[in-house]
């Protein structure tokens, strides 16, 4: 992934495009769109102690309306 902002194809899907761009040093925003249309948001947070990633998904329709948001928290395993 090159994380310049670009809209790039995906392999294997068709009409499907995403861009990866670094908003600051522990998020990065990550644009998708299918058939030329933006389709989802997705922008990425790393905590402070690299331990807990927060993800945001926003759906967008046609219009670029928000049709929705999802909020996801993934917390690193511990080591036993």
């Amino acid at each position: 992934t090159l994380f310049d902002g670009v809209f790039r194809p995906v392999k294997g899907q068709d009409g499907a495009e995403t861009a990866v761009e670094i908003i600051n040093a522990k998020s990065i925003r990550i644009s998708n769109k299918r058939n030329g249309v933006l389709t989802q948001v997705v922008i990425n947070t790393l905590s402070d102690d690299n331990n807990t990633i927060s993800n945001e998904y926003i759906r967008l329709d046609k219009d670029g309306k928000i049709t929705g948001v999802t909020h996801v928290t993934y917390t690193r395993r511990k080591k036993y």
